[in-house]
């Protein structure tokens, strides 16, 4: 049985990274076994075209390598991402045309949203809210690497993004990257957020008045988890209400796991399938072991009660070049 699988993101060839291929999960084959067919997906990172040709060259890119997906980062450092900051009108006018095009060759057009993550264009945002946007760990100390999946603030202004784009653009979905809290530890498997110290965050955890659990305690993490979760849940509510049926993606963080990811940035796999939450998952998995991929993977197959696609995802080397 074939599960699909995605070659993935950041990784950029003539600007454009190269997602696709399968393997045979179920047979624990490796990158030999690759072939690229209908599941192929590419991910738009870092730069965009500003020019019509330029748009058809890349679109084009994709239908010659069987991609049937295009996920394009919203937020990333380049023309696009400035000139949506600015409302620039001939913004709108590529990105509308991009989609059209993009459905004339029969490929889904995905808007990529880094929801928690802390982008140039979220600059006067943080000016405006101040400190209310971040959240704290133990010590007291501000982490400002990303916004805090706590505020109501930070959940208000993304949601009326994403709002926005349901309205203006015709998207075939969302991806909702950065849909964690802030940990940046190199041990993933071991690795608990330090994140969260928010009166929001401790009331949920249960926490005595005047006293802060530790990072690990159960409490904390299912606190942290539990705002991950809702503000996936205000997503599907949002595109319910405005485009029935709109698929969910989510990039799932650890290498490891499942439950390593619930404690090392507080996403709750389980609870996001229990609930149908979301249509599509995208670990966000090293190639370095072909064995723990499929493990790691075996711990999302284990909770899985929807009809959600699971995306096998490997991070190629760097310099990776399809050509």
């Amino acid at each position: 049985m074939k599960r699909q699988v995605i070659f993935a993101t950041g990784l950029l060839f003539s600007h454009l990274s190269f997602n696709a291929a399968t393997f045979d999960v179920a047979n624990g084959s490796g990158p030999n076994s690759l072939i690229i067919d209908i599941y192929g997906s590419i991910t738009l990172n870092g730069y965009y075209p500003t020019s019509r040709n330029e748009i058809l060259r890349y679109l084009d890119k994709c239908s010659e390598y069987g991609a049937d997906q295009l996920s394009v980062n919203m937020f990333d450092v380049g023309a696009w991402s400035d000139l949506l900051a600015k409302n620039d009108p001939h913004c709108d006018e590529m990105i509308q045309f991009a989609i059209e095009e993009a459905h004339k060759r029969g490929i889904r057009f995905y808007a990529s949203i880094p929801i928690f993550c802390r982008s140039e264009r979220d600059e006067n945002f943080v000016e405006k809210e101040g400190d209310a946007v971040f959240s704290r760990t133990l010590n007291g100390t501000l982490d400002t690497h990303m916004l805090s999946p706590a505020s109501p603030l930070v959940q208000k202004y993304r949601l009326n993004i994403i709002k926005d784009f349901l309205k203006r653009y015709a998207v075939d979905g969302f991806m909702l990257d950065f849909i964690r809290w802030g940990n940046y530890a190199a041990d993933d498997q071991y690795s608990v957020c330090l994140s969260g110290y928010d009166e929001a965050v401790l009331g949920r955890a249960d926490a005595i008045d005047g006293t802060k659990p530790a990072p690990s305690d159960p409490g904390m993490l299912r606190a942290r988890a539990s705002f991950v979760t809702d503000f996936i849940r205000k997503v599907k509510s949002l595109i319910e209400e405005e485009r029935p049926g709109l698929p969910i993606g989510v990039f799932n963080s650890s290498a490891v796991g499942r439950l390593s990811s619930y404690a090392y940035v507080g996403q709750d796999w389980s609870q996001w399938e229990e609930e149908g939450l979301v249509d599509e998952h995208h670990p966000m998995f090293l190639i370095d072991s072909v064995t723990r991929q499929v493990r790691a993977l075996q711990t999302l197959m284990n909770v899985r009660k929807t009809k959600s696609k699971v995306f096998a995802s490997m991070f190629l080397a760097e310099g990776f070049d399809p050509n």
